[in-house]
């Protein structure tokens, strides 16, 4: 697809609709086996196996786990094996899940400063798969796993899907950022074909009122039994289908990622496509798998991770008040993070809490962090999660856009010293592939972002008022 270097790009996007849908099966064809091994079948089995352990089961699960994962980061990681010498701490002091509170929080700004002290020794980076975040906060990091890891993710993935019927192979529409189509391209397909994976994927950065006739068309005539994306982009397609009365798109499920979906879209979605919504909260850190079940539940998948949500003196938030997310990955060897504060933000349920569905696992009220707004392009299309600009590019400790008008944004850079013209073009590039040559981007290179009240600081603002962006409740 649109991946590579810009050669590689400016190639892809010249070629004609068709050779694109073969250009997307081709680069899955070729990934595929990284993605859907031996580690991923292997997995998936495992997890359908346990899915009705109960609670008890499940701890001990990750309390077997755990103790593998600390002996190992005590013995092979420079990090820890500092850092616990420096407490005085053995892995064998860990017993309980909690006693993991003996081990310090890890946070972004550290794993940025000491990711190569996090990772296992005698492990080549060549040996791994790299992997580039730049999370809401626009803060990047560069995550180091194994071929093994990121294939239980994928297993996670469809472990979670199969709870709405869905199963791999089922035709799949995604509507989650992949830049499948130039941004100066005006007319349709503003998607492509993946034959191998019977997949159709769109563009998210052409959803222009005029535009989204035919992505209803498209997705009418896929007949999607999975549609997968952005919690904004799957809205203004439910918005279209609603407000034209069009009832032809009716999969088993939408699963939606990356940003928190806000209570009219998921009112808005499930109207449109007559089915549940699930959302999925995930990241690339692989810090914490916590996904939606029938019953409406937010369910800690217990054998991904070992997720805590903690609120002030960093001590665990009572049922119904919001915590930080902060999550132990029980599978990752190659680069161990131990107590990883996400800088996102939940609501715990009581712990005696048991779901109607059966699954164990601990409970969440919500995931609240990841709620992102909107650039409007001057051709009327609204771009969302646009987090992505930022991936790929080096020298920049944060970022943040603010659009003061419909024709011009502003990005504004936290560079470190080693940031070079070569990274400003970089974002620049990333920028105009997701919202074309038409609107005005300039540069504000600022010694820190303003936070909020809370700490945080929101990706994106914006000076449109929010009726001119998309329609809310009012």
């Amino acid at each position: 697809m649109a991946y590579g270097g810009r050669t590689q790009k400016s190639i892809y996007g010249r070629l004609p609709s068709g050779l694109r849908n073969l250009a997307a099966t081709w680069y899955s064809i070729r990934t595929y086996p990284t993605r859907h091994g031996r580690y991923f079948h292997e997995s998936l089995a495992r997890l359908k196996k346990n899915e009705w352990l109960s609670d008890d089961e499940l701890e001990k699960i990750q309390i077997e786990r755990l103790r593998v994962l600390l002996e190992h980061a005590g013995r092979s990681v420079p990090y820890y094996r500092t850092l616990f010498d420096e407490l005085g701490l053995a892995p064998k002091d860990i017993a309980t899940i909690g006693d993991l509170s003996k081990v310090p929080l890890l946070n972004k700004e550290r794993v940025r400063k000491d990711g190569v002290g996090l990772l296992a020794d005698g492990i080549k980076k060549s040996d791994l798969l790299c992997v580039h975040t730049s999370g809401t906060t626009g803060t990047p990091l560069d995550i180091y796993q194994t071929r093994e890891l990121f294939q239980k993710e994928y297993a996670f993935w469809w472990f979670h899907r199969s709870w709405a019927g869905v199963a791999l192979g089922d035709r799949t529409a995604t509507l989650a950022g992949h830049p499948v189509t130039p941004a100066e391209q005006t007319r349709p397909p503003f998607w492509v074909r993946n034959y191998r994976e019977n997949q159709l994927i769109f563009s998210s950065y052409h959803m222009s009122h005029e535009n989204m006739r035919y992505y209803c068309d498209a997705l009418g005539s896929f007949r999607p039994e999975l549609i997968h994306g952005y919690p904004s982009s799957v809205y203004l397609v439910a918005l279209h289908l609603n407000d034209n009365g069009i009832t032809t798109v009716r999969p088993k499920a939408v699963f939606t990622s990356s940003e928190t979906i806000l209570d009219h879209q998921r009112t808005e979605i499930e109207r449109a496509f007559s089915c549940k919504v699930f959302p999925y909260y995930g990241n690339v850190e692989r810090a914490g798998y916590i996904g939606e079940c029938e019953e409406g539940n937010l369910h800690c998948l217990a054998e991904h991770s070992i997720v805590e949500v903690l609120g002030d003196d960093d001590r665990p938030a009572r049922p119904g008040e919001p915590g930080v997310l902060v999550c132990t990955n029980i599978d990752n060897m190659a680069m161990p993070m131990i107590r990883y504060v996400t800088n996102d933000v939940a609501i715990p349920l009581p712990p005696e809490q048991k779901c109607p569905c059966g699954r164990g696992g601990r409970l969440l009220k919500s995931v609240l962090g990841r709620v992102e707004d909107y650039v409007v392009t001057p051709d009327g299309r609204y771009v969302g999660r646009m987090d992505h600009i930022l991936k790929g590019v080096e020298n920049v400790k944060e970022a943040q856009i603010y659009q003061p008008s419909t024709t011009r944004i502003v990005v504004r850079v936290v560079r470190d010293a080693s940031f070079r013209p070569e990274d400003e073009q970089a974002l620049l590039d990333n920028t105009r592939e997701r919202l074309g040559a038409d609107i005005e981007v300039t540069f504000d290179y600022v010694a820190r972002i303003e936070r909020t009240g809370t700490g945080k600081f929101r990706f994106i603002v914006s000076d449109i008022p929010i009726e001119e962006r998309l329609r809310v409740p009012e």
